[in-house]
């Protein structure tokens, strides 16, 4: 669960319990069946999802393999979302997986309505991507080079006290119904 809670941390640590009671009552719970894709590369998304149970790779036409994958935790979506442009790769479920959606269009109206949210938002999806970029730069460091700060399992100590908080707000959402 400690891989779970890192990962929930920087958007339901930041998010306040009304922003997450918002997302999940204008949400919907989708059974994602292994091998749909969920995000195509190059359409746009229809929505923000959040991965809460399950597992999705994730490849792009311009490169070979799998690019990296996404775990129970995470969300799917959210750099088209911030970048209003087309998806850079595909995302396939790579096992029957549960998400919580977020139309895209309800919640860019939630961030141009409420200027609270559209902070708090903002900031756990740069905090997200921030960590993605520090994992990938150190995953590209040769072995010598990595050190203990370099550990992408470390969180930063301003943070630890939102990780219960997170944690608990993840599994919460979980076993919640979603929608109206």
């Amino acid at each position: 669960m400690a891989g779970v809670l890192k990962k929930v941390l920087y958007l339901l640590g930041i998010l306040n319990d009304q922003d997450i009671e918002w997302m999940v009552r204008n949400g919907v719970r989708k059974q994602i069946p292994l091998g749909t894709a969920i995000i195509r590369e190059g359409q746009p998304s229809e929505a923000l999802f959040f991965v809460l149970e399950g597992e999705f790779g994730v490849t792009s036409g311009k490169a070979k393999g799998e690019l990296s994958h996404v775990l129970e935790g995470e969300v799917i979506g959210e750099v088209s979302f911030v970048d209003s442009r087309p998806p850079s790769a595909t995302v396939t479920a790579k096992r029957d997986s549960l998400v919580g959606a977020v139309p895209a269009g309800k919640l860019r109206q939630k961030l141009e309505n409420d200027p609270g949210f559209a902070s708090r938002f903002y900031k756990s999806m740069a905090v997200t991507l921030a960590d993605r970029l520090r994992a990938l730069s150190s995953a590209n460091k040769p072995a010598a080079s990595s050190s203990i700060e370099d550990d992408e399992d470390d969180i930063a100590p301003e943070q630890l006290d939102a990780l219960s908080l997170a944690g608990s707000r993840f599994a919460d959402m979980k076993k919640r119904k979603w929608g109206p």
